[in-house]
């Protein structure tokens, strides 16, 4: 398809063309049938909810009277302007969403748009922009461009004209927008390697439930999607054989069955770097294993899998992977296996979730648990405050 510049559909300057193909069978590439249409059904509703949104852009008044020699006859007020034009740089995992929360909102607000969706789904904002243009959208306020991000992308952002990038993706990405986008605004959804905790008096079905549904969920390819388990060397053995049985349930096969629950990876050198990945892993802990045994290749995407036994020195712990498997290990007694879910690189999305704790420890930084009340609040007041709400409850 051709690139939507200024408000006309136009080829590249170069005549260059790239296939987007799928790595199960050639094809056109596409999530599963039954996850497609989820992501259709809601695009709709973001597109009116941003509509909207963009209709209650109001200013606010204040009176100025409580500053000493203003008077009662003024008053100041704000109003919200368009911050002028956006880049929004779209990743490959919801290639309808993703651009719809970019590109609807700042559209509402009055911005014009410069979009450049990942090159594996640009198919999907090109046929999007094609139907804000089939609705009326003014020529000259949204623009989709494709190619190579490392060129393209650093041209955007790097553009005085560019008053503000949004972008979804690699927090290594993220990172060096933040170097070379000069002053603008910026808004960076960046990936993370999201930890689940699992304690002692944890729900063992309830948090396999969870990890089966969170690590596998469009094939693994979410920013905030499981991907390290720690268990307590207590229950450990019971999460696994609980875990194991609702993974090896979720069928795979082709993406275009309403029965196949899990679909490939985007590329098959994506599923070749993530094989990698699990081997690197498995050789680095004598003890790692790979269950239950369906880590190899299915067509050219990749099988699901749970690792065993690593330990966090592999780089794969610690970084982001968009990938299908879930990594548990058991964790250590106290302060270290806390310190283990926090040993990430700089991320932006996803953080430690605990499932339960045990009684009578407190949270790191006085943080409530995820079930019921503090049982700490009295150990987090000041000394004098203290005093003061047990005077008032003599009283």
């Amino acid at each position: 398809m051709e690139m939507l510049i200024g408000g006309a559909w136009q080829p590249a300057a170069s005549g260059r063309t790239e296939d987007v193909t799928s790595p199960f069978d050639g094809t056109v590439a596409g999530k599963t049938i039954t996850e497609a249409r989820g992501e259709a059904a809601r695009s709709g509703d973001l597109i009116r909810r941003a509509a909207f949104e963009g209709a209650q852009l109001y200013g606010d008044a204040l009176p100025l009277d409580a500053n000493r020699g203003t008077g009662l006859d003024k008053i100041g007020f704000t109003i919200h302007q368009p911050v002028g034009i956006v880049v929004a740089i779209i990743p490959f995992n919801y290639p309808a969403l993703l651009v719809l929360h970019k590109l609807a909102s700042a559209l509402a607000a009055g911005n014009a748009v410069v979009l450049k969706p990942a090159r594996t789904t640009s198919l999907t904002a090109l046929a999007l922009a094609g139907c804000f243009t089939d609705a009326g959208r003014p020529d000259g306020v949204l623009s989709v461009v494709t190619g190579p991000g490392a060129i393209l992308g650093d041209a955007l952002v790097t553009d005085p004209r560019v008053r503000k990038v949004s972008f979804t993706g690699s927090t290594a990405t993220g990172q060096r927008i933040t170097q070379i986008a000069g002053i603008k605004k910026l808004s960076l959804e960046l990936g993370s390697s999201c930890p689940v905790v699992v304690l002692p008096d944890a729900d063992i079905e309830l948090a396999a439930n969870a990890v089966a549904a969170g690590g596998y969920i469009n094939a693994g390819q979410v920013c905030i999607s499981v991907q390290r388990v720690i268990t307590h060397p207590a229950v450990g053995p019971d999460f696994l054989d609980a875990l194991l049985p609702k993974v090896e349930a979720i069928r795979t096969g082709d993406p275009r069955s309403a029965e196949t629950a899990m679909g490939t990876l985007i590329t098959a050198t994506e599923a070749e770097r993530v094989t990698g990945s699990i081997r690197r892993a498995v050789a680095a802990q004598p003890g790692g294993t790979v269950r239950p045994g369906r880590g190899g290749q299915l067509g050219r995407g990749l099988g699901r899998c749970d690792r065993a036994g690593q330990r966090d020195a592999v780089r794969a712990g610690r970084r982001h992977l968009h990938l299908r498997r879930v990594r548990c290990r058991p964790g250590h007694q106290g302060d270290r296996r806390r310190q283990r879910a926090h040993q990430l690189d700089p991320v932006v999305a996803g953080r430690p979730h605990a499932l339960r704790r045990p009684e009578g420890k407190r949270n790191r930084q006085g943080r409530p648990p995820c079930r019921g009340g503090r049982d700490d609040r009295n150990q987090d007041r000041h000394p004098a405050r203290q005093a003061l709400v047990e005077e008032r409850t003599r009283r």
